[in-house]
Formats: structure tokens, sequence, C-alpha cells
């Protein structure tokens, strides 16, 4: 497939494969395709399945395990954000380079947690076990500790911006760190505990590319061989759909032409189970637990959407001495 749509002049604040280097990237045809209707197809040049794209208009609310459901771009693909674009770098916990995030992949369970028992209280106090939080606590020293020696010795290779969100992703990742010891509803330490590994997978998604970037700067190399570990995005553009190709993420092309010489698939749903928004009450508990905020509804390509995501967690406080978190609005 040759890519006839070049974007002008790419560099590192685009995000882009720096287009001095080549005069044209040539992306394999298709391997497989689906169609979405009557007008629209999805191809593949590198992935092994074609996922359902997200709904043209998606919900944004925090489920009970702390992520998004369908909407979460550590979960399943989504579309490629210009504005977020290490988003669609971002590993599966099976990524061999990314070991800690295997720590956070497990679902909590009452082998994980000491309960505080406390009469007078509707819902009991739990804190995570010593071994767990000792474990959680050292997988995010790993993640952060990479991404800041990446960006201290890289800084002049990095775009302002991919440098301002990637710091502000690591301040937010230690903030949620100090809530590993202290006492919480189990609601709330659900949450703690799928924002801590929202956080450790875009931590792991700056990094990945931050090195792509890095080590393109001169000239792209081979596709990397890393797409059964790269949860992927989805694209109408076909300069971004180079650019991932290259850099060995798994990406579907949206399009209206009918791909040729490849082979038809079905759509597959490649996300998570989806949670509930109200985790199962213990025995113990007095009243059951209360949904999270709905942030609103946003078209599925709206960075405003990521933004808010973002507000909501700076927005978490626990506070042991009360029943349930207080959001700061």
């Amino acid at each position: 497939m040759e890519i006839d749509e070049r974007p002008s002049t790419p560099s590192l604040e685009d995000g882009e494969v720096p287009q001095s280097t080549t005069d044209r990237l040539r992306v394999p045809d298709p391997v497989l395709w689906a169609t979405i209707n009557a007008a629209l197809h999805i191809s593949t040049p590198n992935a092994h399945f074609i996922p359902s794209p997200p709904l043209d208009s998606q919900t944004i609310q925090m489920r009970s395990d702390g992520r998004y459901g369908h909407a979460d771009h550590g979960l399943s693909p989504q579309y490629y954000s210009s504005t977020f674009p290490h988003l669609a770098y971002l590993p599966k916990p099976t990524h061999p380079q990314y070991r800690p995030l295997l720590v956070f992949s497990n679902d909590l369970g009452p082998e994980d947690i000491e309960t505080i028992a406390d009469p007078a209280r509707d819902h009991p106090l739990r804190r995570l076990r010593r071994h767990v939080r000792k474990k959680a606590s050292e997988g995010i020293e790993v993640l952060t500790s990479q991404l800041d020696q990446l960006i201290s010795g890289q800084r002049q290779s990095l775009s302002r911006e991919l440098v301002r969100q990637a710091f502000a992703t690591l301040k937010l990742g230690q903030e949620q760190k100090m809530y590993l010891d202290i006492p919480m509803p189990w609601g709330s330490l659900l949450r703690v505990w799928g924002t801590i590994e929202r956080l450790c997978q875009e931590i792991a998604g700056f990094i990945e590319y931050g090195r792509h970037l890095i080590a393109q700067v001169n000239a792209p190399s081979a596709p990397t061989n890393c797409e059964h570990h790269l949860v992927g995005a989805f694209t109408r553009d076909a300069s971004v759909l180079a650019q991932l190709y290259f850099h060995g993420v798994p990406v579907w092309y949206i399009s209206t032409a009918l791909p040729k010489l490849s082979i038809p698939a079905s759509l597959v749903d490649s996300s998570r189970n989806l949670q509930p928004l109200i985790p199962p009450s213990f025995s113990d508990e007095k009243n059951p637990f209360e949904a999270w905020a709905d942030l609103g509804s946003f078209n599925s390509d709206d960075p405003t959407s990521i933004l808010k995501r973002r507000e909501y967690d700076a927005s978490f406080t626990a506070n042991p001495y009360s029943y349930r978190i207080q959001d700061e609005h």
C-alpha cells in the first residue's frame, strides 16, 4: 500500500516519522479487513484480528475497577489522538519490557486485603496487605524511574508538550502511590488500584513512544515486531497508519476503499470483561456502594474526554475517617 497523503514536514513536535529521511513510506497491503457498514471498511497491515471500533459517542464513567470500560485506551483500541499520541503505544501487561504492569493486571480479591473492623461504619475500611503494597510500590518506582531517565537523557529530542504531559503523569502516579498505605472502603480501594494500573500503563506508553521518537530521528528502521504486546489504535489518517506501522504498533485503518488481496474477518471485542459500575459488597457492608460520577458523553476522537479523566483522577482524595471518597468539583 503506497501512502500518497504525505504529511507536511513532520518533526518530533508532531510525533511522526521524520519526512526528511524517506520520500515515501511503503505500508504493506492489509493482511485482514472487515466491513463496518456499506460505506466503511477496517483493514490492518500488522494485527491478527479486527477489533470493533469505538462507538461514535461514548459515555465516560469510571467503573468499579477504576478503569473506563470500552472507552479505556489501555483495555481496547481507541482512535489515535494527535493531542495524546502516546496513548496509541500503551503496552499490555504481557509486554516483556514492562513487567511491573503484571502486578496490577490481576483483580484484587479478599486474599489481597486486610479489614480494619469498626461496627459503627457502614463501610469497613480495607487496606492492601503488606506484600501487595510492596510489589505495587516497587512496580511504580521502576516505571517512573525509567521514564524520568528517558526524559532527563533525551529531553532535547522530545517536544515540550510531550515532556509536560509525561511529568504531569509522573506526578499523579506518585500521588496515587501514597494511597497504597491508607485504609479506605472497598469501593475506594478498587478505584485506587485501577487508577494506578491506568497510570502505570500510561507511563509505560510514554516510554515506548519516546524511545521510538528518539530512534527515528535520523531514519525509520524496519517495523518493530511487538504488535502482540501493544494495545494499538484506529485511524482514518494514512500518515498515522504509516507512523504506527513503522513503530510496530497495531493499527486499524478506516476508509471507504474496499481492501484487496487480504482476508476478510469478523469484528471481535478486544476489551477485557466489562466490570460493573458498582462493586459487589462484602458481607459486612451495611449499605451498597454508589457509582462514580458520570463525566459526560463525548465523540470517540474528542481529546476533551481524556482531559476530563485526568481532572477526575486529580480530584481524588482518600479520607480514612469518611466512608467514601470525596470528589472535589
